[in-house]
């Protein structure tokens, strides 16, 4: 296993990731990645699966009414009222996962780590499955976290990032179908644009080293990119952008009344899948919490909310 990632990271050239232009060539020294058409087969799901992705915004003290301890009540009503099949979250510290994992004890399971060191320190990016619905199942060949850097198996930075970055894997058994799912929670860094390029390509190439392990694949997070950054065009022609033929309206509002519903800042929160998946709906919920002394926004992101079936 030591030895795996390494070797996958080494494909990547030393120079930047190519990003594809209009007429992009693959160059043929890369491991030959998969046409638009994904090569996953087609898959049957019986009954609607709801995925979900949050920044649930850190627990600072210096957010005032926004600080966790006034919104953690309503995010975890939030998510018990959507019921999701597959929560993802980013930022969380270990007591904030904690506590969504004792408000959520009764339907979901959680995977993940602190991205500090590999245990309870630094950010979480975890990953919550309804146990009653999916079942967690060993994956030999894949870590369930991988930092996104030069050296993806130990607690890391990457390139220009200014933080260590991870990303969470988990495949999933469906228990109606037996049909599995490689879902994979992740959170790019803000500051390194060479970090954001590298740490797509090093998730898809994972993705398309493993295909045919899985009958499906859900990518989501906060990407910290634009829809039109080079790394979100260059995934949306591998992967469906799920909020594509969607409102594209923005998913960050940063504590700001301003941004509201009607005026929400840049969209940096995505849910890709691949594309033998059929995405029925997808919206951003832009409530306002009310059971605090002040209205107030859940996070300083919108929660993204996509469904898939057949």
């Amino acid at each position: 296993m030591k030895l795996l990632l390494p070797i996958l990271l080494s494909i990547l050239p030393t120079s930047l990731y190519p990003l594809p232009s209009t007429n992009y060539q693959r160059p043929t020294s890369l491991y030959p990645l998969p046409s638009t058409n994904y090569l996953v087969p087609p898959t049957l799901y019986q009954l609607p699966c709801t995925i979900i992705s949050f920044n649930i915004r850190y627990d600072n003290p210096a957010d005032g009414i926004n600080a966790w301890p006034q919104r953690k009540s309503a995010i975890a009503s939030f998510v018990k009222e959507k019921n999701p099949d597959f929560l993802g979250i980013q930022e969380g510290l270990s007591h904030q996962v904690k506590y969504l994992d004792s408000q959520l004890s009764e339907t979901h399971r959680y995977i993940g780590v602190g991205r500090d060191h590999g245990d309870e320190r630094g950010e979480y990016c975890a990953l919550f499955y309804n146990f009653h619905r999916y079942e967690l199942i060993t994956m030999e060949n894949i870590p369930t976290t991988v930092w996104l850097s030069q050296t993806p198996q130990i607690p890391s930075k990457g390139w220009d990032a200014a933080l260590p970055r991870i990303a969470t894997f988990g495949q999933f058994r469906d228990l109606q179908t037996g049909k599995i799912l490689l879902v994979i929670n992740t959170h790019f860094d803000h500051i390194g644009a060479t970090a954001r390029q590298k740490s797509m390509a090093l998730i898809y190439l994972i993705i398309t080293r493993h295909q045919h392990s899985f009958d499906g694949v859900i990518l989501l997070g906060d990407m910290n990119l634009p829809p039109d950054s080079k790394p979100i065009k260059w995934i949306s022609k591998r992967m469906r952008d799920s909020y594509f033929d969607q409102d594209p309206r923005g998913t960050f509002n940063g504590f700001n009344p301003l941004m509201h519903a009607l005026n929400p800042g840049p969209r940096i929160d995505y849910i890709f899948t691949s594309r033998n998946l059929n995405v029925t709906s997808c919206s951003v919920d832009y409530r306002f919490r009310t059971d605090s002394s002040s209205l107030g926004y859940l996070s300083d992101h919108y929660p993204v909310i996509i469904e898939i079936s057949n």
